[in-house]
């Protein structure tokens, strides 16, 4: 899985939308404890030093995205498995529509409307069935 884009841990503070996509369609390897492979040449070498060991930084990068999705959650709403199937997964629109039951004309708006709630800098306060309520 190699993409033209590449984040560092320190350049996500932000959780922007292309970084939430970027680490969810890492995730597995996040999981894994191991911080997805640069694809660009690096030049020089890295001087400072760690406090803590290789696979925490990946682990809590994952824990903050599941943590994120698992809020893009309700009873009626699955808009966490579409965003997971369609860019961990690579699914295409049809068989995500199958898993959770909706029209396929549906799932670009709904994973547009699970990424506008999990990005940002910090969590949202609001519960997402009462983000949704609020945004119509």
């Amino acid at each position: 899985m190699i993409c033209e884009i590449w984040f560092a841990p320190r350049e996500i503070v932000n959780f922007n939308r292309k970084q939430m996509i970027w680490l969810i369609s890492w995730l597995p390897v996040l999981q894994g404890g191991e911080w997805p492979y640069n694809p660009m040449p690096h030049v020089g070498r890295s001087t400072s030093r760690k406090r803590c060991a290789r696979f925490t930084t990946p682990c809590e990068f994952a824990a903050e995205v599941e943590l994120r999705l698992e809020r893009a959650r309700t009873k009626n709403y699955h808009d966490d498995v579409m965003v997971k199937a369609r860019y961990c997964l690579d699914e295409d629109d049809r068989v995500i529509a199958f898993l959770v039951g909706c029209a396929v004309e549906d799932v670009d708006h709904r994973i547009n409307r699970a990424l506008r709630y999990i990005k940002g800098r910090y969590r949202k306060r609001m519960p997402y069935t009462e983000w949704l309520a609020h945004r119509r």
